[in-house]
């Protein structure tokens, strides 16, 4: 369990303060409040793992969706999260520079894994030759990077982590098209297609690193479930 309180806590809330839920009007997490339509799954996706292929259709309809080019890779997990949770393994400590104020797991854990982690206020004050992590648009005061300024930093870096759980509303913005073997983003499904319970989310990175969170993931990483609902949401253009 994190040490950081977090938003989506409703029944905290109403503990605290009263009411019931259908009282509340709850914008902490900027979750979509139209989710995206459910429909009934076939039995087996709930009652046996996930197989291989189904998981390979969805990652190719992410790519899709995404603009992913050939040469970068595509890693599924549980909830943007859990890929958060996994990028300190990728590296040795060091320094590491976040663009801030941002969603605060970002600072959490990377201190954890025993980096040294830095708090700046704009881009061009990430330190060179560290890790850099920015937010875009950010959470939680909807600051936007321009993509060539992201491409431009990365190569004074180490890594640059850009974190695009708030992209999918402008496409535009993401750096997936054009970012450099040293860059990663991350996706959030469940933001954009209203859907958090579902725990869905996508790291976009370079083959090396690729290899690596498959490892650190292990196997089944993604539900039956999860598979199937995000393969149909990622597909549907309309």
């Amino acid at each position: 369990m994190s040490e950081l309180y977090h938003g989506g806590a409703l029944g905290e809330a109403i503990s605290l303060f009263g009411g019931e839920r259908i009282d509340w009007l709850d914008l902490s997490t900027g979750i979509n409040p139209f989710s995206y339509p459910v429909q009934a799954l076939d039995a087996e996706r709930w009652q046996r793992l996930p197989d291989a292929d189904q998981l390979s259709e969805m990652l190719e309809a992410a790519r899709e969706t995404y603009l992913v080019p050939d040469e970068k890779n595509i890693v599924a997990a549980n909830g943007t999260q859990a890929i958060i949770e996994r990028l300190p393994q990728l590296f040795t400590p060091q320094k590491v520079s976040i663009v801030s104020p941002t969603y605060g797991e970002h600072a959490h854990v990377w201190k954890k894994a025993g980096y040294d982690v830095s708090l700046v206020s704009e881009l061009e004050q990430l330190e060179p030759a560290s890790i850099g992590v920015v937010v875009n648009p950010n959470n939680p005061d909807a600051k936007i990077v321009a993509p060539e300024r992201l491409i431009e930093m990365a190569g004074k870096l180490t890594a640059l982590i850009v974190d695009e759980a708030f992209c999918d509303c402008f496409p535009e913005l993401s750096s997936v098209p054009t970012m450099t073997e040293n860059m990663f983003a991350l996706k959030s499904f469940g933001k954009f297609f209203g859907l958090a319970g579902l725990r869905l989310g996508f790291a976009i990175c370079a083959e090396k690193y690729a290899s690596e969170f498959h490892s650190l993931l292990g196997p089944w990483s993604v539900s039956g479930p999860a598979i199937a609902v995000g393969t149909e949401a990622l597909a549907d253009q309309d």
